[in-house]
């Protein structure tokens, strides 16, 4: 079997630390992988621990979906060299580059579909466009409930094409390198000090400023309290402009893209989820793992891995208010937060263990190659 991932970047984000997970799993069962990045590489990016190329850009762009040239013709002839079976997308840009680089291929089409669709892909032409690409994916692997609603009632894609599997983490890799103490002092945090963490590209799906609002409310009754920033993207200078203005600088940490989550987590007490849009989120399977409680706003998926007021709690979308009390709750209560804080490694290892999620991956391609087999001998037979 001959596999080849079409990942957005190389960068530390949830749909590329997964696929690097589930290449590693897949060489298990050894499947001939190839990783193909759409954007520049990055120093210090993911590892995706089988051959890979990056595509080059700068080419012209076809307006309507933003389709890079350069881009869409090198991975064009990329499908052609490496000639795969099965080609799985994994979010974002990606399916827009698969569909129109494998046209003429035999290539069966996976796409991973790991969020909300934005409101611009809800409505008029590019709702079709999206539908028409979707309807040429073999199979659309929704992470949660939420994301396989919206492709069915959204796309109009029938629910047979549609198979359920949930985002998943490597457990081990949130296990810390460097005891509490330790990150601790390094980051300049006292031992006894309440401490926030916020994981997430700083994009405006992910509202970093609503973090911040919570912060400042919470610094107001616990002055010794800090909050973690960790996460990259382009809203950073506006999140820094807005630590400055709230008064708040001394007690908030950006941190910008880590590779020690694990460090990060077993320094915190809570972690905060304010995306305004969401699938399953890595993160919050992550904080279950480390056995941080979290605390987050109730959109898609995310509710399908809190179980609220039992591995966290559950606030509804937009409630800056119902954010501050939950986490005031928690730091204020340290038999709560542990009896939070086993419940979570309970349940996520339980579900959310890529080595338990992954194989389902490797069963759905070799049902799907079955099926292309079956479906030549049925041609050729005539």
């Amino acid at each position: 079997m001959r596999l080849l991932h079409v990942v957005d970047s190389d960068q530390r984000r949830g749909g590329e630390v997964f696929a690097s997970e589930l290449t590693c799993l897949l060489k298990r069962h050894a499947v001939d992988q190839h990783v193909v990045i759409l954007a520049s590489p990055t120093k210090g990016g993911v590892d995706f621990s089988v051959g890979t190329s990056a595509l080059p850009s700068g080419g012209p762009v076809v307006p309507f979906l933003k389709l890079d040239m350069r881009t869409l013709f090198g991975l064009w002839r990329l499908i052609r060299r490496i000639n795969p079976d099965i080609i799985q997308g994994h979010g974002g840009d990606t399916l827009k580059y698969t569909v129109a680089a494998s046209v003429g291929h035999p290539a069966r089409l996976v796409q991973r579909a790991i969020g909300a669709p934005p409101n611009w892909v809800r409505r008029g032409p590019r709702r079709l466009a999206y539908s028409f690409m979707l309807s040429r994916s073999a199979r659309i692997i929704a992470v949660a409930e939420s994301v396989r609603s919206d492709v069915i009632n959204v796309f109009r894609i029938p629910a047979e094409r549609i198979v359920m599997i949930p985002s998943a983490c490597e457990p081990a890799r949130t296990a810390p390198k460097t005891d509490r103490e330790a990150v601790r002092s390094e980051l300049g945090i006292p031992l006894d000090a309440p401490v926030i963490i916020s994981l997430g590209a700083l994009t405006w799906e992910k509202n970093p400023l609503a973090h911040l609002e919570v912060t400042a409310s919470l610094i107001h009754g616990n002055p010794e309290c800090r909050h973690l920033i960790v996460g990259e993207g382009p809203l950073r200078p506006t999140v820094e402009a807005r630590i400055k203005e709230l008064g708040i600088d001394s007690r908030v940490i950006v941190l910008g893209s880590r590779d020690d989550i694990g460090d990060l987590l077993a320094a915190s007490d809570v972690m905060l989820l304010a995306s305004r849009i969401e699938g399953m989120p890595a993160v919050v399977i992550e904080a279950g793992f480390a056995g941080v409680p979290v605390v987050a706003f109730a959109v898609a998926g995310v509710g399908e891995v809190i179980l609220d007021k039992v591995t966290g709690y559950l606030v509804a979308p937009g409630e800056i208010k119902g954010l501050v009390l939950a986490i005031k709750r928690l730091l204020e209560d340290r038999d709560l937060r542990r009896t939070m804080s086993e419940a979570g490694r309970r349940w996520t290892l339980a579900n959310y263990d890529i080595g338990t999620v992954g194989p389902r991956y490797f069963e759905l391609y070799t049902d799907l190659l079955k099926g292309r087999l079956k479906e030549t001998s049925r041609h050729t037979s005539r």
